[in-house]
């Protein structure tokens, strides 16, 4: 009979910690984040799939702003990192489940003197924890799905910062072109000023101020060209291609409708945008309800005495014995009060990070919608304005050296003031793209499946 009740015992000690098991599998984490990503850039991250860079990119052909950032998705290195963390995640919460080992105690005693020898075994499984299991799986759970949030909003701030490192990269071949154009201008001028100083019209000063700017212009040309070359070098380091050629262009993207739906939003919305979408509040909300478990748990625990239940066996002079085995853990010295303040502590730092990323959200939303206005109405007014203003004194100059009341040289410094005024338009729009993607991160994301929204 006793042996049947070890048995017994043994075989409920077995199945409750098979029982305990989980599975440490963590692709459905990481595609729960792939969702997200995917529906808030409008990309596909792919990332439990196997692609070689050349199937999206050959590394020669023009650059688009999508292939860029879909390379970065799938083979940045520290977006790669983020991501294993949802593995380590995964793994803490099926810790959370399980039981601690049970401890099993052997002792084999000689006598001293004439007695017999005897052998005790007892096997103890720590029982107060069971009762614990339920909060340390609610923290767990609540940090995994922080670690998912946050893996999926450092891939978004990823994609936006791809995006604005190839818009300047676009912005920046543009502009070096524009310089080359201002640079040929420059040397039709010197043709002109040196045939009006053989006319009698012009000195060899006014030839040489002429090439001074020339010189100036094609130092220019160089610190744009040593500046696009360090932007590519950005751009394909955070595409996870550090080592790949830079000798290709990056094509501009085409117009898109979602900048005037971002620039007409109301700012009185973005509070409440930002508590629905941002990724990054959404993390903080999660381990503040991590914080919450954590305390529940050591005030469960507060006062109250560990249990260690098992069964001991003892055998001497050819007899055994087996019976039951207690232990109790009492809270004397240690009551856990300590533990409770620090769990409540935790909980105040908590929430007042919650807080804190949703007024940094809150105010990156404002200021960045704030900036894309300002950019878009300062490049709209540059463009209707001055661009216009240049483009009509350029016609005009024409207009006047046909009717013989201006020479060339007039013609050939309207030419220049309109480059000049292309160049900072240029830049101003590559500020409004900047600008523009500043404040998709700052939403949460934006992709064509959510305009509507």
């Amino acid at each position: 009979m006793k042996m049947k009740r070890t048995r017994w015992t043994a075989l409920v000690a077995s199945a409750w910690l098979l029982g305990s098991c989980a599975s440490v599998e963590f692709e459905r984490d990481v595609d729960r984040a792939a969702s997200l990503v995917d529906e808030r850039s409008g990309l596909v991250s792919a990332w439990d799939q196997e692609s070689e860079p050349a199937s999206i990119w050959d590394g020669r052909s023009p650059l688009t702003s999508d292939q860029a950032a879909t390379l970065a998705l799938r083979q940045n290195r520290e977006l790669r990192a983020e991501l294993e963390q949802i593995a380590g995640a995964r793994a803490d919460l099926v810790q959370a489940g399980l039981l601690p080992n049970p401890v099993l105690g052997l002792a084999f005693r000689l006598p001293l003197q004439g007695a017999n020898a005897t052998f005790d075994a007892d096997i103890v499984q720590q029982f107060t924890d069971v009762w614990l299991r339920p909060y340390r799986k609610g923290a767990a759970q609540a940090e995994l799905d922080r670690v998912v949030l946050s893996a999926s909003d450092r891939a978004l701030r990823l994609v936006a910062n791809v995006r604005q490192t190839h818009a300047r990269i676009v912005a920046t071949q543009r502009g070096l072109d524009l310089t080359q154009e201002d640079a040929q201008v420059l040397r039709q001028s010197i043709e002109s000023t040196e045939a009006r100083v053989r006319a009698g019209e012009a000195t060899e000063l006014d030839v040489a101020r002429v090439q001074q700017q020339l010189l100036g212009l094609e130092a220019v040309v160089q610190r744009e060209a040593a500046q696009l070359d360090r932007l590519k070098r950005d751009l394909v380091l955070e595409m996870g291609m550090a080592g790949a050629p830079v000798d290709w262009t990056a094509r501009a993207p085409e117009p898109e409708p979602r900048r005037a739906a971002l620039g007409d939003l109301v700012e009185s919305d973005l509070e409440a945008r930002v508590r629905e979408q941002r990724l990054d509040v959404a993390a903080a909300r999660y381990l503040l309800d991590a914080k919450r478990q954590e305390l529940s748990a050591v005030e469960w625990r507060r006062g109250k005495p560990g249990v260690d239940v098992g069964a001991s066996f003892e055998a001497a002079d050819g007899d055994g014995e087996v019976g039951p085995a207690v232990g109790l853990t009492l809270p004397i010295f240690d009551t856990g009060r300590a533990q409770v303040e620090k769990a409540k502590a935790a909980l105040r730092a908590a929430e007042a990070r919650a807080e804190q990323a949703e007024q940094v959200a809150t105010n990156q939303a404002r200021v960045a919608l704030t900036g894309l206005r300002r950019a878009r109405d300062l490049a709209a007014f540059y463009d209707e304005q001055v661009v216009t203003l240049a483009r009509s004194n350029l016609e005009r100059a024409e207009a006047a050296l046909r009717a013989g009341i201006a020479d060339q040289t007039v013609l050939l410094e309207a030419q220049r003031e309109l480059i000049e005024a292309r160049r900072t338009l240029n830049d101003l729009r590559s500020d409004l793209a900047v600008s523009e993607e500043d404040l998709v991160y700052a939403l949460g994301g934006w992709s064509p499946s959510r305009q509507a929204r």
